[in-house]
């Protein structure tokens, strides 16, 4: 039987968090203590320009730090789920830059953290009923997940009355710990099932739980 849930990477992210965490408050914290005199340079020295240059520099380290915070418990759940009744994806981070391409990698942090788009998580759902397909586009390295259908934005405890309809949704290979092409394969193998949809998923399945 073809998986069902397929996680996100959150190793990148751990590292993120304890390493600019770390730097970040490190900084923070011998930042006023050079600024205000408590520790001196070797040479004896006021500390002054170190103090200012350390305590702007914990700003920034510590703003990522958290943004990856919340992307290692936004992951606790699968980024996408097969379920009987359609296809659930966990949307997080969703930037109004992200169709921009060759964008620099730190200039799409940057706005991430100051639009605050990166701390963003949805939940969309689209029915069996309105999928079309799912795809793979872009070239090995860069490939990217694309399922056609309508998505509509949705809770732990049902569909949301009001909210954007997506007509489809695009998640970039990077994001995932599998293979993006057997994610695609798993979700049309799925929606060309005949019979009943609950049939299609063994008994005490997590999906058989519903959203």
């Amino acid at each position: 039987m073809l998986p069902t849930e397929f996680s996100g990477k959150t190793w990148i992210f751990y590292a993120q968090a304890l390493i600019l965490g770390w730097l970040g408050t490190f900084s923070l914290i011998c930042g006023p203590l050079f600024l205000f005199g408590v520790v001196k340079p070797a040479n004896g020295k006021p500390g002054t320009d170190a103090g200012i240059a350390l305590s702007i520099i914990a700003i920034p380290l510590l703003l990522i730090a958290a943004l990856a915070v919340f992307n290692i418990l936004a992951r606790r759940r699968p980024i996408i789920r097969i379920l009987p009744t359609g296809i659930e994806v966990n949307q997080i981070g969703c930037s109004s830059l992200d169709a921009v391409p060759l964008l620099p990698g730190l200039l799409r942090v940057a706005w991430l953290i100051v639009s605050r788009q990166g701390f963003r998580q949805q939940l969309l759902f689209a029915p069996w009923e309105s999928f079309s397909h799912a795809m793979v586009v872009g070239p090995v390295m860069a490939r990217t997940l694309i399922i056609l259908g309508k998505f509509c934005p949705t809770t732990a405890s049902g569909p949301v009355d009001s909210g954007k309809v997506h007509g489809q949704i695009a998640v970039h290979e990077v994001a995932f710990t599998c293979d993006v092409t057997q994610i695609a394969a798993a979700i049309n193998d799925y929606s060309r099932r005949t019979g009943s949809p609950m049939a299609l998923f063994g008994k005490g399945s997590p999906s058989q739980q519903g959203i």
